[in-house]
């Protein structure tokens, strides 16, 4: 399923033509101008930053990265079909790996790890060992940037079984609980890019909803959410 995730999953939840070259770098495009409002706020600036991204995927991120800021980035990822998108259209700074057989040879590499919709494919008995070996690799004060679908959400059903290679899900108080016991010292969880309007409509009804069935849920509402832990 890996050798063809992106032609017959990924493409077709994103709106690409694979056989395109125009309709992929339009998604670039659009995807540059999504991480720039999205990601920019949890960092002042990347230059001169060592970044590493797991589970790049076809690059999107790393063109971000390549266009709006001079850092130094490598991304991995296990799919060669994608991997294969991104050297053409993107990046050659890019290596096929498994992310832990990686991680478990870095000690004090980078100043910042990303996983974006990453970790929710890595099964449940190897999500420790990855945390704990980002953390290895991470540079004195570095930090991991996570962004998986949010199991506290509305949406979370359709979040986690939207992907049939999804292994696991998290809610604001189970990644805190796996970040915290792998020697993260602080963690912060985050909404994804939402407006106030509806931020405030989702969360009034989520919080009648829990009103409703006398249970506490989480502040956290958006289909995704965004992790930051150093």
């Amino acid at each position: 399923m890996a050798n063809n995730y992106f032609s017959d999953h990924y493409a077709r939840m994103n709106g690409i033509d694979p056989g395109s070259e125009f309709s992929i770098r339009e998604w670039l495009k659009r995807s540059e101008a999504f991480y720039a409002s999205e990601l920019s706020t949890y960092w002042e600036s990347l230059e001169d930053k060592r970044i590493l991204e797991l589970g790049c995927g076809v690059g999107g991120f790393l063109n971000y990265v390549m266009k709006q800021h001079p850092a130094r980035f490598l991304g991995i990822d296990s799919s060669e079909s994608q991997l294969s998108v991104c050297r053409k259209h993107v990046t050659e700074s890019v290596v096929r790996a498994d992310s832990l057989d990686f991680l478990r040879m870095q000690t004090d590499q980078y100043d910042w790890i990303i996983a974006l919709d990453m970790l929710e494919h890595v099964r449940k008995e190897d999500v420790s060992p990855l945390v704990k070996a980002i953390h290895s690799a991470l540079a004195p004060g570095g930090k991991m940037l996570i962004r998986t679908p949010n199991m506290g959400s509305l949406f979370a059903l359709r979040s986690r079984y939207v992907d049939f290679t999804h292994e696991v899900g998290f809610t604001e108080e189970s990644i805190r609980q796996v970040l915290a016991e792998n020697g993260y010292s602080s963690i912060e969880v985050h909404n994804t890019l939402i407006g106030r309007k509806r931020l405030f409509a989702i969360t009034t009804f989520q919080r009648l909803l829990g009103m409703l069935y006398n249970i506490s849920l989480s502040r956290i509402v958006t289909q995704n959410m965004i992790v930051v832990a150093q």
